[in-house]
């Protein structure tokens, strides 16, 4: 309940119908008040003292005389106000044993009219056109009231869609903004973090289900040189060159990153030995084959490339290291080499 039992807050109340369950309110015509007046029996209550308490079976149905009710339900942060000729607990008559849905309580001493099923029965052989009447105005109300609720809930079914929206938006927004800070700007692929953080995710997942893993590493051969004799601006074109080739030739399940300056990593999932190696000669050929037509001369793109194989023991820093020495070990037998595993491979032609 949105407040606790007897509180004295002040809660505004008017004469529109409002029905929860079993329990509904309602103006009682000043007719039918007139008649059932002298009916039933009178309930005074205390300041803060309950009428009934939600779970309790209901018997009875109830006309505010004097003061106040307050009526607690689980899904209003407020509680709904009753005062004189407001009628509530009428469903329990109609339906007999059905549990109460909210909490009712005194707001200030009140005095209360209770009708019970003996009273019904009264009214049945001794007015029936009052009880008919009774009846039309009780169901009017909770057709009412039904409406009423139907379009409380379309109201807040429309707040949680707008915020199951605004969620949605924050998650994609969330996500772009992730992977943005995944992606090398210049070349579009992905970047260093990117490679932290899914390297770990690859090696775990290679030895989960027994499939082999490959990294390869990429260094794009005289970038320094190119970019001060051809200016940086040509530079970047080369990189770019090599970003969309990486792009083009690796697989929906590798992993190609550019980690800084010239250098690059792929990995290659799922690939044995010398599948994994193939590719990678694949390549390191079609760096080869890139000419870049910027100004009077040419530039011709090579790189320098080692690869290895994950094994047993492995974790991302010795993998990556076990790659990096034999990049080295390539870029020491001249350009356009791959060491592969410790050995050297013959160039790419």
């Amino acid at each position: 309940m949105g407040k606790s039992e007897g509180e004295n807050s002040v809660v505004e109340h008017g004469d529109e119908p409002f029905t929860a369950g079993t329990v509904s309110f309602a103006i009682l015509p000043q007719e039918l008040r007139e008649v059932v007046a002298n009916m039933g029996s009178i309930q005074m209550l205390s300041s803060g003292e309950a009428l009934f308490r939600k779970g309790e079976v209901g018997d009875a149905m109830y006309i505010v005389e004097s003061g106040e009710v307050l009526v607690y339900l689980d899904y209003r942060n407020e509680p709904k106000v009753l005062g004189v000729g407001q009628f509530l607990g009428e469903i329990s008559l109609l339906a007999p044993g059905v549990n109460r849905t909210g909490t009712a309580i005194a707001r200030g001493n009140c005095r209360v009219r209770v009708l019970t099923l003996e009273t019904i029965n009264k009214l049945k052989s001794e007015r029936p056109e009052l009880l008919c009447s009774l009846l039309q105005e009780t169901c009017a109300y909770l057709v009412a009231s039904e409406h009423h609720l139907f379009s409380d809930l379309r109201r807040r079914n429309r707040e949680l869609e707008h915020t199951l929206d605004y969620l949605q938006r924050t998650q994609e927004e969330l996500v772009a903004s992730d992977l943005l800070a995944q992606t090398d700007e210049l070349t579009g692929i992905y970047n260093r973090r990117c490679l932290n953080i899914q390297l770990p995710k690859f090696i775990e997942r290679s030895e989960r289900t027994g499939a082999p893993l490959a990294v390869l590493l990429l260094d794009l051969n005289r970038l320094k040189l190119i970019n001060d004799t051809r200016g940086r601006e040509v530079g970047d074109i080369a990189l770019k060159k090599l970003g969309t080739l990486l792009k083009d030739t690796t697989r929906k399940s590798d992993l190609p990153c550019r980690i800084g300056g010239g250098e690059f990593v792929v990995l290659l999932s799922n690939a044995v030995d010398d599948v994994a190696f193939g590719r990678s000669a694949d390549i390191v050929r079609s760096v080869s084959a890139i000419e870049l037509s910027v100004g009077e001369v040419p530039v011709h793109l090579t790189v320098s490339a080692g690869g290895t194989m994950l094994t047993a023991g492995d974790d991302a820093e010795s993998l990556l290291k076990r790659a990096d020495l034999n990049l080295y070990v390539a870029k020491d037998h001249g350009r356009n080499t791959i060491v592969w595993k410790g050995r050297v491979r013959p160039q790419a032609k």
